[in-house]
């Protein structure tokens, strides 16, 4: 028995499918009998079109004269994200991409100040900000939904009002208690605008499912009325049919106003949510994608691009540097039976560097020693180290 959320999976390793809904059993299909939107139809017990209609709804707001929301200059933090520039503006919906490790969710994080930035500027709205800790983002107008909703997000054992009113009250202040009429009136509206499925709102956030989980915590951000909204993967481990609700509540506040950081490992619902696509890679910036009309397979291909392209261009650490491939082309210039003298000077040429030499020479002496059989003992002992020398030297 095998039980997920992706759907991808289940059309690769299942032969059967049974579909849940609300508690009641709506069907068993073979995977041949049942194409992947019927699936999602008969999960969420209605037409799923207006899914596929998300992204005419998300190319908004792109005028150049709309004020600027976020605006970061060679902001780095050591160990994670190394220095880039970004700008976001009112009303936009920006998606991070990359591939797994590429900073996404650090260069978030170093935003919202959850890890302060080393160094460099952070601008929101026009004026300058060094937030110290994440409250002094969170009273400035900024609000950050964590990748890991358990580890960092929800507080198993307190009821949904008090997860969901705790951000408001840590921006408003310890000594102006909220009065308990204004939390049960802010509670009440967001369980009904998430469409939030509980009895009460005292029912402990540890009992509900993870999709309603996710939508109370999204509940305490909007209560703040954040200008800036950050949402780290805040559609993963749950059903199809809160990923939509979410997906459009996305496109929903950006039309209101609101500044979105969309971060997904789905590129698939990137594209129906963003405006633009960043593109990092070992925690860097290395290009921007605008969304107009982009495919999955435009995304991949140019996460591929831009990753190769950084590959070569950090290839040579220097002008006196010399990379693992100039070795590794040289050992197969030798094995291809070309005379030493050649091989020792394309790697030269190559590398322009004079630091390496002595290990060309020794590669060059071994080879020599070996080839002509001068000493058995030399021999054998070379033959040994040549290996272990052309091996740290890739290494």
């Amino acid at each position: 028995i095998f039980v997920t959320h992706f759907l991808e999976q289940v059309y690769a390793v299942c032969d059967k499918i049974t579909v849940l809904r609300n508690g009641e059993f709506q069907g068993e299909f073979t995977v041949e009998e049942l194409p992947r939107l019927k699936l999602v139809q008969t999960m969420l017990g209605h037409e799923v079109a207006e899914l596929d209609n998300l992204h005419s709804n998300s190319a908004i707001n792109s005028q150049e004269d709309l004020p600027q929301i976020i605006k970061a200059v060679a902001l780095t933090h050591q160990g994670t994200i190394k220095p880039f520039d970004l700008t976001i503006k009112k009303g936009e919906v920006i998606g991070l991409t990359g591939l797994l490790g590429s900073g996404r969710s650090e260069l978030a994080r170093s935003l919202y100040a959850a890890d302060k930035p080393d160094s460099g500027e952070l601008f929101f709205k026009d004026e300058s900000l060094k937030a110290k800790a994440p409250i002094d983002s969170i009273k400035r107008g900024m609000a950050y939904l964590p990748e890991d909703r358990k580890a960092e997000s929800i507080i198993a054992d307190l009821s949904i009002r008090e997860n969901m009113m705790i951000a408001l009250q840590a921006k408003t202040g310890i000594f102006k208690l909220l009065p308990m009429s204004k939390q049960l009136e802010l509670t009440n509206k967001y369980i009904k605008a998430l469409n939030i499925k509980t009895p009460s709102t005292e029912t402990p956030i540890k009992s509900l499912s993870g999709g309603n989980q996710q939508k109370v915590i999204i509940g305490r951000w909007l209560v703040t009325h954040p200008d800036f909204l950050i949402l780290d993967e805040p559609t993963r481990g749950i059903d199809v049919g809160t990923k939509t609700e979410i997906q459009k509540l996305v496109i929903q506040l950006a039309q209101e106003g609101m500044t979105v950081m969309f971060i997904s490992s789905e590129i698939e619902e990137m594209l129906r949510t963003v405006n633009r696509l960043c593109v990092l890679r070992d925690g860097k910036k290395v290009g921007e994608l605008n969304n107009d009309n982009l495919t999955q397979e435009d995304v991949m291909a140019a996460i591929a691009e831009f990753t190769d392209i950084v590959a070569i261009s950090q290839s040579t650490p220097g002008p006196i540097g010399i990379n693992a491939a100039t070795y590794a082309g040289y050992v197969a210039v030798l094995n291809q039976g070309y005379p030493e003298w050649l091989a020792a000077v394309g790697s030269v040429i190559a590398s322009l560097s004079i630091i390496w030499l002595p290990f060309v020479i020794m590669i060059l002496i071994s080879r020599y020693l070996i080839n002509h059989k001068d000493s058995k003992i030399v021999k054998d002992i070379f033959k040994g180290l040549r290996p272990t020398i052309v091996g740290l030297i890739a290494a």
